[in-house]
């Protein structure tokens, strides 16, 4: 649908943060599906027109990526994509690796699998229509990590330059790392788990939104999903 004018595409984004950036090679969307609404960032002025398809949709099965160890954020409606280049790691990861991006009290706001040709991560924002923090607020600074399954260990990413974009959250925006450095972070330990008004709780309680703290000072929200 997009090969016309692929020369000129930054990028295509769904409402999922699903993405189609040809620089980095990564097309998490697969099809594009009738109906649906979609961002595409040019480099030009472009004109786009669909063509004719008489036989009906073609689809395919994507893997979608499923996180072995963390939470799956919130699509909150709003959000923006960072890229880590493969020759910017200080120490490369491997398959299986995760990158996880938090916020400055520890929720996960975005993770997404180590790739060789590029990692891409969709970072989540905060919804302003709900009473609870359930993403980044506008300016808040990105805190990455990087997760070596082998080892269980992490690894804090600190951005030393970017090639585009900033190390803070905006909408839509799109932020390529230029430099990193990478240092190994204890592993928090959990100490308890609460009920949104403070009441000691089971970790596998029935609630709808659970407080995990955690010895490092960090509270995790996890949400009760059926």
């Amino acid at each position: 649908m997009m090969y016309p004018v692929v020369d000129n595409i930054v990028i295509l984004k769904n409402y999922a943060g699903e993405v189609y950036w040809p620089e980095f090679g990564l097309n998490s969307i697969g099809d594009m599906t009738p109906g649906w609404g979609y961002y595409i960032k040019t480099d030009n002025p472009v004109n786009v027109i669909y063509p004719d398809i008489e036989d009906g949709r073609m689809g395919f099965d994507l893997d979608r990526f499923v996180s072995n160890k963390y939470e799956k954020p919130i699509n909150t409606g709003n959000n923006m994509v960072v890229a880590i280049p493969e020759n910017v790691w200080e120490a490369k990861p491997i398959i299986g690796d995760e990158i996880v991006v938090y916020d400055n009290n520890g929720m996960i706001v975005g993770n997404a699998p180590y790739r060789e040709e590029g990692t891409i991560i969709t970072v989540w924002g905060d919804d302003e229509l709900t009473s609870e923090k359930d993403g980044l607020k506008l300016g808040e600074v990105l805190d990455i990590s990087l997760f070596r399954h082998n080892e269980s260990v992490e690894e804090k990413i600190n951005i030393i330059s970017w090639t585009e974009g900033v190390g803070y959250y905006t909408i839509n925006g799109i932020s390529i790392a230029g430099s990193i450095t990478q240092e190994v972070v204890k592993e928090r330990k959990l100490l308890y788990v609460t009920d949104v008004v403070g009441r000691i709780v089971r970790p596998d309680a029935q609630q709808p939104v659970l407080l995990y703290i955690y010895d490092d000072g960090s509270v995790e929200k996890r949400y009760l999903t059926k």
